[in-house]
């Protein structure tokens, strides 16, 4: 807390944050990532945020904290934070294989609620749920070296084994359904630049290698995962049950490792279905009503006596509404 420290970082707050210095801070900056800082005292944090909001009281505060971070969330530090706790448990149900790393639709369910019940429902909103970052392998490469602890034996460096090749149809199969529960559970989506082109790589530096664009690399650049990411940012832009909705789960299958739940916004409600086994499924979904959609996967059922059955192909999603 050394007091000339303290006042350089906010000399360069209101720098960035109101260029001029003219009250106007539409031409500074909109928000702050923080790095590590978990390594600075909150009060300083406290100090900090009180600027930050003077200054645009709309400005977004997210720090990097690996683990379940509510003591920097309770509305006097930080506005969110990169949710690793959601990428590890993304890892362990629809990346693993494995006993001893797989968990079962029950358990992920289990965890998911003591995550959701560990900050307030504003904060689960917007905590930046990611599947990888420039600390990580990427989530490509990640399904492609299953079974292990989250961010481990993943540096081409130091020796680990790794396999950095060019993920196939299987990976890239697995990463569509994940990003199906990413865009569709309550938090904001993030995206590590790339991997809505299909970029892959091991750990830090594989995984800040040059952004493939269609033009340069069109062997390496994944339209389908770009055309996938793109459907799936729409929805959430459609539906403001998927930005705002209350969250419950629905139907959970340990034996056909089926996981599902609903999003409710008023009148408005969509129900997700993920179907993490390597089989196809069929699935009888307990809704009432004559009509269900897939908007997901075009695709339309009629229900019968107040349920639905409905197929899907293995390590696929859908979402579906009434009609």
């Amino acid at each position: 807390m050394n007091q000339g420290i303290a006042e350089h970082i906010f000399h360069i707050t209101r720098r960035w944050m109101d260029p001029n210095q003219d009250g106007d801070p539409s031409d500074g900056i909109d928000g702050w990532r923080l790095d590590v800082p978990n390594e600075v005292q909150s009060a300083f944090w406290r100090k900090w945020r009180i600027l930050v909001k003077g200054i645009n009281k709309d400005a977004f505060i997210t720090g990097e904290i690996w683990e379940n971070a509510k003591s920097w969330l309770k509305g006097d530090e930080f506005d969110s934070v990169m949710n690793y706790e959601f990428t590890k448990l993304l890892y362990r149900f629809f990346i693993h294989a494995r006993p001893e790393y797989k968990i079962s639709p029950s358990k992920l369910d289990q965890g998911l609620q003591d995550l959701l019940q560990s900050y307030p429902m504003q904060v689960n909103l917007v905590l930046q749920n990611l599947l990888d970052s420039h600390d990580t392998d990427r989530i490509l490469s990640g399904i492609r070296n299953p079974d292990r602890d989250f961010d481990s034996r993943n540096r081409l460096q130091e020796n680990d084994p790794y396999d950095s090749e060019k993920p196939g149809e299987k990976e890239v199969q697995i990463f569509k359904l994940i990003q199906v529960f990413q865009f569709t559970f309550p938090g904001s989506p993030m995206i590590y630049y790339g991997d809505e082109a299909g970029l892959w790589g091991a750990d830090d530096p594989n995984n800040r290698m040059p952004m493939i664009w269609k033009d340069i690399d069109l062997s390496a650049f994944r339209e389908d995962i770009l055309v996938h990411t793109r459907k799936m940012a729409g929805l959430r832009n459609r539906f403001k049950a998927l930005r705002e909705g209350t969250y419950s789960p629905f139907l959970l299958d340990d034996k056909k490792d089926i996981f599902s739940f609903i999003r409710k916004h008023g009148d408005q409600i969509l129900y997700v279905i993920l179907n993490n086994s390597v089989m196809s499924q069929e699935i009888k979904l307990p809704i009432r009503g004559r009509k269900i959609r897939d908007i997901l996967n075009d695709k339309s059922y009629t229900g019968n006596s107040g349920e639905f059955t409905v197929s899907l192909k293995p390590k696929y999603g859908a979402l579906f509404i009434l009609e």
